[in-house]
């Protein structure tokens, strides 16, 4: 213990060496010179003076002292705002930037299907410097299924957008070439790593619209809720890392057949971790899917996103995606769609519409 204490304390000690050097421009350290230089050089005369002169000589060489340290600190002030207002420009525009990028990428019409309602939002936390790498997807593929993806890339800023950017794609592509849901994890996974990204949770799936048999596959996400017609809800069955984190990783899938009135709800940690307590924030999250399910709530997603945040700040962001499973006949002729719109989609019945915050 005494020798990591050690060590920590030489390590602190290098750091503020270092930062001190950094910090002295070649001016200010010329002029501690010249006023070491005249500090000696008054002592010396300081011997051969008077008592009354010396206290003058003394005085006024503190009073020197005195305006230096202020010159010198109002202009490390005035340096550092400088720097401060410079650094703020810049993250300011990269927020913009990355805000931009974002709701480039958020999709902004899902599938419409008789037996199929979907509906998603996206909300940003309140404290956040910068726009985060989450994201949902859904899909028509050729064959009539339905590819359905949710994912969340650590950090912020650009850097996650683009990962955030590259794990769709790759997700995207494997799903038109791959048939398992693992599969295309493991395609994901190896991309990110060539290209030495940052790691991404996700879940993705296919859907059979005809059967609403569900295969999916986890990597690292929160456990996808399922919802009975009854109004219970469960955690499903989840398996598998992060994605870019290990080039042996594999994907398990796993498969359900949903029942008719049935909801997938899928979504990203924002959604548990607004408070610190991710045990109460689960228990939280599950009585809010049981309540919106009750309820027949036409847009399920935002209705889980305003049942949760009613009392509390998301602390990252938020990407909720809810699947409702219908009988064909039941919902034959009626129409649902999705558009996007700022921070949340609007899901209706038989029109497009859009949902202010």
């Amino acid at each position: 213990m005494f020798n990591r204490a050690l060590a920590a304390t030489n390590r602190i000690g290098k750091r503020f060496h270092a930062r001190f050097l950094r910090g002295t421009s070649p001016w200010n350290a010329l002029t501690l010179v010249l006023l070491l230089g005249a500090y000696a050089a008054l002592s010396a005369v300081l011997f051969r003076l008077p008592s009354g002169a010396k206290a003058l000589a003394l005085t006024g060489f503190v009073a020197l002292l005195a305006v230096a340290a202020l010159l010198y600190y109002g202009w490390r002030q005035s340096a550092m705002t400088l720097q401060l207002q410079s650094e703020t420009e810049r993250a300011d525009a990269e927020k913009k930037l990355s805000g931009r990028l974002q709701e480039a990428f958020l999709q902004q019409r899902l599938p419409a299907l008789p037996n199929l309602g979907f509906s998603a939002t996206y909300l940003s936390a309140a404290a956040a410097e910068h726009v985060g790498g989450d994201w949902y997807d859904a899909f028509m593929l050729p064959h009539g299924r339905i590819l359905f993806s949710i994912g969340d890339v650590a950090g912020h800023g650009i850097e996650a957008a683009v990962t955030m950017s590259r794990a769709r794609q790759a997700m995207i592509t494997a799903a038109l070439q791959e048939g398992d849901p693992g599969s295309i994890l493991a395609r994901a996974n190896t991309i990110l790593l060539l290209q030495d990204s940052r790691f991404a949770t996700a879940i993705c799936g296919y859907i059979q619209p005809a059967t609403r048999e569900v295969t999916y596959a986890t990597a690292g996400h929160p456990p996808a809720i399922l919802v009975s017609p009854g109004g219970s809800a469960r955690l499903l069955q989840y398996d598998g890392l992060p994605l870019g984190v290990d080039t042996e990783a594999t994907y398990p899938s796993f498969r359900f057949t949903a029942e008719p009135q049935s909801m997938l709800i899928l979504y990203t940690d924002g959604l548990v971790e607004y408070d610190h307590d991710l045990i109460e924030g689960e228990r939280r999250m599950l009585d809010a899917a049981r309540k919106i399910a009750r309820r027949r709530a036409a847009n399920p997603a935002a209705e889980m996103q305003d049942e949760i945040f009613a009392r509390y700040e998301p602390l990252d962001d938020v990407a909720i995606l809810t699947i409702l499973f219908a009988d064909a006949e039941q919902r034959h002729g009626e129409q649902r769609s999705v558009e996007f719109s700022g921070s949340r989609t609007a899901f209706i019945e038989g029109q497009a519409a859009r949902t202010k915050e």
